[in-house]
């Protein structure tokens, strides 16, 4: 492992860790034996690049602060992509809100839902500055 970022401890005992410098994210058990591994390689050709974080999602999929794809994504234990938020800064942490939103910290702390609509921000925009902080917003169907 090399430059681990934000672990997370499941109920199960293990913990979710994103490996950033193997661009790779993993579950490690009490024993210390990696249980499960994704990346960099995920669905629709897309590679994982320095991951910052990794939140387990009620459903069971991983939302995932991707730093140097400047990508939020949301991602199942079989690298399948489901929602992508991409940004002109760099991601490093992503967490889950009880609304079903996420907070992401990406040069400023915004709120995003899953339809791509940025809810909130802080600091706010100035009156007059353009910030374009937003990309694309690429959701993947079957």
């Amino acid at each position: 492992m090399s430059g681990p970022h934000s672990p997370e401890r499941l109920a199960n005992g293990n913990t979710l860790i994103a490996d950033a410098h193997n661009d790779r994210l993993i579950e490690v058990d009490s024993a210390g034996t990696i249980v499960w591994e994704l990346g960099p390689q995920l669905s629709g050709g897309y590679v994982l690049d320095s991951p910052r974080d990794i939140d387990l999602l009620p459903n069971g999929n991983f939302a995932v602060a991707a730093f140097h794809n400047y990508d939020v994504i949301i991602v199942n234990r079989n690298g399948w992509i489901s929602w992508r938020q991409s940004f002109s800064a760099p991601p490093y942490d992503v967490d889950y809100l009880d609304t079903g939103n996420l907070l992401i910290s990406v040069g400023s702390v915004q709120e995003w839902d899953t339809n791509g609509n940025l809810i909130w921000r802080y600091p706010p925009l100035e009156k007059n500055r353009v910030e374009p902080f937003v990309l694309t917003n690429l959701a993947c169907l079957d």
